[in-house]
């Protein structure tokens, strides 16, 4: 390839991303509507296909997959910012039927609508989780460093790199589709940049994906609008083994084209903690369960004894007439032998 014809490729590619930033930029804009391809390809200039080829190489996916992720983050930031119920935030965010919307919602961020709400009033900044839970978090991070040990070979291994200037977490996580959706094939912490491992991982394609959250930031757990972000190309899995060469990210700024990262990384935060700090049972469950058979036994003597009283009384009866009967047939003959001297 000559150098003018490398000039004109990379007008050409500069001219397709000046396209798809004017129709992301629309989408951002109209969130509660939804545009057909035609309408996106006037915006880009383009022929629909032409606009869906460039779309999808520009952004990792198509157009219509990237419209209603940001309908989704949109219903995210309505649920965690606002007080609307479900189905104001289902027609806000343009679907007309909430049974599509809470099915749409559960697959791409975990949780259904109400459940992911009333998880989120118990998260915070991640600058606040991270520092009273620091401890916990390390040791949760270490955790799962060994449980990966311990899988030998299996799993995915990589390197993960961040500016000079990045102090804080690193949340590393393997998935099916090429978007930060839903729930991952494996993830894990990472306290800074260096090595890390995901295991184990289905045979098949998956795409590793890593997230780095500053210790000073102020956003929520579940809206991570300032988070640096790292993607991997699509990687083989066989027998459990990654096939290539392991994957390096670079944690790099976010911009205008990135799919928004939809998995609310606070709850699968606090999952991690709570999974490596199961919860001790109570001292009191034994007393309680011997005290509860107690009043379970006392109760069914109290149902029996009436019974058990009623059948002593009729033997007691029984037994008197007998002694009775034989006291009368015994004293007879001596009456009758007395009466006769």
């Amino acid at each position: 390839m000559t150098t003018t014809q490398m000039m004109r490729r990379e007008e050409t590619l500069a001219a397709h991303g000046a396209s798809v930033e004017r129709v992301v930029q629309e989408l951002r804009r109209t969130s509660d509507r939804i545009l057909t391809l035609e309408e996106m390809a006037e915006i880009a200039c383009v022929s629909p296909f032409h606009f869906n080829r460039i779309f999808h190489r520009s952004t990792g996916v198509s157009p219509r997959r990237f419209q209603c992720s940001l309908r989704i983050e949109y219903a995210k930031r309505l649920l965690v910012t606002t007080d609307l119920a479900p189905l104001e935030v289902c027609l806000e965010c343009g679907y007309s039927s909430l049974g599509t919307f809470t099915r749409r919602f559960g697959d791409m961020v975990g949780w259904p609508p109400q459940r992911f709400r009333e998880m989120s009033r118990h998260v915070g900044p991640f600058g606040e989780l991270l520092a009273t839970r620091a401890d916990q978090v390390s040791e949760a991070a270490t955790s799962f460093g060994r449980v990966d040990a311990q899988l030998g070979r299996f799993g995915v291994t990589g390197i993960i790199r961040a500016p000079a200037s990045f102090h804080g977490w690193i949340f590393i996580a393997a998935f099916e589709n090429p978007v930060p959706q839903g729930v991952p094939v494996a993830c894990t912490i990472a306290s800074g940049p260096g090595r890390f491992k995901l295991g184990p991982v289905r045979n098949g394609v998956c795409h590793v994906m890593a997230a780095g959250i500053e210790q000073a930031c102020s956003d929520t757990c579940l809206l991570l609008d300032r988070a640096l972000r790292a993607a991997s190309a699509p990687l083989v899995i066989q027998d459990g083994v990654l096939i290539e060469a392991e994957p390096e990210l670079h944690l790099r700024e976010s911009h205008n084209l990135d799919v928004p990262i939809l998995l609310p990384l606070g709850l699968v935060l606090s999952q991690k903690i709570r999974s490596s700090h199961p919860m001790r049972p109570r001292a009191q469950s034994r007393p309680m369960e011997a005290m509860r058979r107690s009043r379970s036994s006392g109760m069914l003597s109290q149902r029996l004894s009436p019974t058990k009283s009623c059948c002593i009384d009729q033997e007691t009866k029984k037994r008197a007439a007998w002694l009775n009967t034989s006291g009368r047939k015994c004293s007879s003959p001596l009456t009758r032998s007395h009466s006769g001297t």
